[in-house]
């Protein structure tokens, strides 16, 4: 993400100076003495954007992997898909209720850095039904991890505590 951030920015920045430039050499484009490649000319106006929907693209990518992952790690896809649907469910509720009651504006989908819930519970399912052997792997509640520095060990489970937190 840092590489993708790097490469909008320097692309952007080629774009201001391409712009400058012909805006400084305009004189002589209305005289007649330079001709300007207007096609270059238009790929340095829709450069940075193309970058930057390029770089939400990676992102939405790069969030699924994060899914298939934690959903492997944790041997729970069904768990983590009912996360997901239990935090949109409750994500800007209030705000909503307020400002816009009765609709939901979602935005368009190039903008997004995430790819939308039902697509993300979809493909957290569909991992259930490819990998059964993904939740026979989490390990039981009765191995135990041993924390590095010999500081002892701990559950693999988080526990409930009388407050509601889980830790």
């Amino acid at each position: 993400m840092n590489l993708a951030d790097t490469m909008s920015r320097i692309t952007t920045l080629f774009s201001y100076v391409g712009m400058f430039l012909l805006l400084v050499n305009l004189p002589l484009i209305a005289a007649g003495a330079v001709v300007v490649p207007w096609p270059l000319v238009l790929m340095l106006l829709f450069a940075p954007t193309l970058m930057s929907l390029l770089q939400l693209a990676l992102s939405r990518s790069r969030e699924l992997d994060a899914d298939l992952d934690a959903a492997r790690l944790a041997g729970d896809p069904e768990g983590l898909a009912s996360a997901l649907v239990k935090l949109e469910r409750y994500q800007g509720r209030f705000w909503e209720s307020v400002l816009l009651p009765g609709r939901h504006v979602p935005e368009p989908s190039l903008l997004r850095t995430h790819p939308p819930t039902e697509e993300r519970v979809r493909r957290l399912l569909e991992l259930r039904e490819r990998e059964p052997t993904l939740v026979a792997l989490a390990r039981p509640a009765e191995q135990r991890l041993a924390m590095p520095l010999g500081l002892g060990e701990v559950d693999t489970r988080p526990r409930w505590h009388w407050s509601g937190l889980w830790y």
